[in-house]
């Protein structure tokens, strides 16, 4: 890829016929975060990991739309230069990268067919209503969580059902982001029921 492109790692799909995971780091994070868990997630999968992508509640409209924008541009040029299919890409985040995921969805549905967002946020306060019949969202989100308000995730799993999105929302009792236990072993539950679907 050219040198303007965002720092990132990337693992060929083991088998043909695998849609693209495309992980997305929390705020303390860096690329190679979730790696093992997009591995554990869909083994055989391609795994894209750009640094530095996410969004966080607080930002204005603008810099979401940014954000979005410099993602979708950063996974056209991935996908053209690993000759990765754009249409079949998953999203995988956690916190900042998980909200960006949703902002992404509800932005530019073009750019995921599907995302598993870990404690995401809705950063977008006015968020649009596109016609998102055809994806599907998994979010984890903690009964106990002291960053992001149970109420948000309700809020977020609501304005993706509204554009006609597919979303579980799955609780766990935890009070943090952390990507394991039950909320992984769900979102791989999840995840391999869509794969043999997309």
């Amino acid at each position: 890829m050219d040198t303007t492109a965002p720092h990132h790692v990337f693992h060929p799909a083991e088998r043909p016929g695998h849609p693209l995971l495309l992980l997305l780091h929390g705020p303390d994070g860096d690329e190679e975060e979730l790696v093992a868990v997009g591995r554990g997630l869909l083994p055989e999968s391609a795994l894209l990991a750009p640094r530095g992508f996410g969004v966080h509640d607080g930002m204005d409209g603008r810099e979401v739309e940014e954000r979005v924008v410099r993602l979708e541009r950063f996974v056209d040029k991935a996908t053209i230069h690993y000759g990765l299919d754009p249409d079949g890409v998953i999203a995988v985040g956690r916190s900042d990268g998980a909200s960006l995921a949703a902002a992404s969805l509800l932005l530019h549905p073009g750019l995921l067919r599907a995302a598993v967002m870990f404690a995401p946020a809705p950063v977008l306060h006015d968020p649009p209503r596109p016609d998102l019949t055809g994806r599907s969202a998994f979010i984890a989100a903690g009964r106990a969580d002291r960053v992001t308000d149970p109420l948000q995730s309700e809020r977020l799993a609501a304005d993706l059902r509204r554009c006609g999105a597919d979303v579980v929302l799955h609780w766990h009792p935890g009070e943090g982001d952390a990507v394991s236990g039950p909320a992984l072993d769900a979102a791989q539950a999840w995840l391999r029921v869509r794969d043999t679907a997309l």
